[in-house]
């Protein structure tokens, strides 16, 4: 498909949250809202560190499309 890529996600433990689903207007806020959630929340209450070896990545597929849309964020992590 023009304007995607593929790539080889390495191995390792990440930790996988999903967005509220959202309608279109406010998606990207709802994807703001998760990273910061997950930044300043979740992982400083956790027993993980954010793994800097490996990259985070947000991963789009069908429920990123339609009137109200969700997709998932992918955080390397590692125990503290």
């Amino acid at each position: 498909m023009p304007g995607t890529y593929s790539c080889t996600v390495g191995g390792g433990l990440y930790a996988i949250f999903s967005t509220p689903w959202a309608e279109e207007d406010n998606y990207v806020q709802s994807i703001r809202d998760t990273w910061r959630e997950i930044l300043e929340c979740w992982l400083p209450e956790s027993q993980y560190e954010y793994d800097t070896r490996r990259q985070a990545y947000e991963y789009y597929d069908e429920q990123d499309h339609g009137p109200a849309q969700q997709m998932d964020i992918c955080v390397p992590i590692c125990k503290r």
